[in-house]
């Protein structure tokens, strides 16, 4: 049964003796990179916050992980780490990347920000050269990391995809062994820490992986840490994600408002526009008697007290006449209606003269006949006298 890889102190592996090699084969120790690393990082204005160290149990494969003091984000800081071996198993490596402070783990790119080397020939001038160019370039790259870092907290994963993912990494890229996958699945189902975002985030799928990782081999870690990125960087295609709101973000910043058409048709004037591109120009020339009363002349004499009679007496004057109008306007209507009452009522005396004149007729004719001693009343006798030839 295989041992399980240990933490382990900066002073073992110091201790741990080195290996005899042929001539070809240049050693670069355990010591000597840790030294290395320390003057290179602090030429380059870093400090070591942190620092962990795993190895095999007789040291012949290690890693050490140190924790910067540089950080734009308090779940993000600046990280390097470097590998090493005696055995021949494993080549030097060293990256730059960054460090999740929520659960101890680190994030790696996928393609920048790493380095190996063969133990033969200059390789630990090469080393130390190497060392420099990452350090050189760790700002760099870590804004790279927080970019993908903050993309992947806007992509929400279903549950079905989370088992996608973890099928992919488990038996199609193989970075996760049968021990590992459980972590992870334990994790999506009852996580261990918090990440900000939400539980079902990218994000929080990520961290999962980075968890299940830390029980990888010294001689896998870092290729493992690297490849778990590049997939999810590229599944996800979170470098153009983070370009496209950037650019987005900046249009929004530049564009001057007075070119916004607010849904009109394209081909339709913008107000705003207009006015700034036409600016109204007043080309009437002033009257100066149009100011006489209000502006003064920069004289040295005394201005003039505008007396308030000088301004109501033409107001009042004014006020009067029109007084005057309505009055005569009113008299005038009186009038004619009092003469058009008039008319009408001679039109009504003239129409009941002529009423009465009929009557007075008809009493004189009755008056003729009841007079006229020669007409007899017609009987019934007298029906039979009357006859008639034709």
């Amino acid at each position: 049964m295989p041992r399980k890889i240990q933490d382990t102190t900066k002073d073992y592996l110091i201790n741990v003796p080195l290996p005899q090699h042929a001539a070809s084969y240049t050693v670069i120790s355990h010591k000597s990179i840790m030294d290395y690393a320390l003057t290179e990082l602090t030429a380059q204005g870093f400090t070591i916050v942190d620092e962990y160290y795993r190895a095999t149990h007789d040291g012949q494969i290690a890693q050490g992980v140190y924790k910067l003091n540089y950080a734009k984000d308090t779940e993000l800081s600046l990280m390097f780490a470097w590998s090493n071996s005696y055995n021949k198993q494993v080549r030097f490596r060293c990256v730059v990347g960054g460090f999740i402070n929520d659960n101890g783990t680190v994030m790696v790119t996928g393609e920048l920000g790493a380095y190996a080397r063969k133990h033969t020939g200059t390789a630990d001038q090469d080393t130390i050269d190497n060392m420099k160019d990452q350090l050189v370039n760790a700002h760099m790259y870590y804004d790279m990391l927080l970019d993908a870092k903050n993309a992947m907290k806007k992509i929400t994963l279903s549950t079905r995809k989370k088992a996608e993912l973890l099928g992919i990494l488990f038996s199609d890229i193989s970075i996760l062994t049968t021990e590992q996958a459980s972590i992870v699945k334990q994790q999506i189902e009852k996580p261990s820490y918090y990440y900000s975002g939400g539980a079902d985030t990218l994000w929080a799928f990520y961290n999962h992986v980075t968890v299940a990782l830390q029980q990888s081999h010294p001689r896998t870690w870092m290729e493992d840490q690297r490849l778990l990125h590049w997939f999810i960087e590229s599944e996800f295609d979170l470098i153009n994600s983070v370009v496209e709101e950037e650019t987005t973000e900046e249009l929004v910043v530049t564009k001057d408002p007075l070119t916004n058409n607010y849904g009109q048709p394209e081909n339709q004037l913008n107000l705003l526009t207009e006015i700034e591109n036409n600016p109204i120009v007043d080309t009437l020339e002033p009257n100066p008697e149009d100011h006489e009363m209000f502006s003064l002349e920069a004289t040295n004499e005394e201005p003039e007290t505008i007396m308030e009679e000088e301004i109501l007496d033409p107001i009042q004057e004014r006020l009067n006449n029109f007084t005057q109008d309505l009055e005569d306007d009113e008299n005038t209507s009186e009038l004619i209606n009092s003469e058009e009452e008039d008319d009408s009522t001679e039109e009504l005396e003239e129409d009941l003269d002529i009423v009465e004149e009929p009557s007075q007729e008809i009493e004189e004719a009755e008056v003729e006949v009841s007079n006229d001693s020669d007409f007899d009343m017609i009987t019934d006798d007298d029906e039979d006298d009357f006859s008639f030839d034709f």
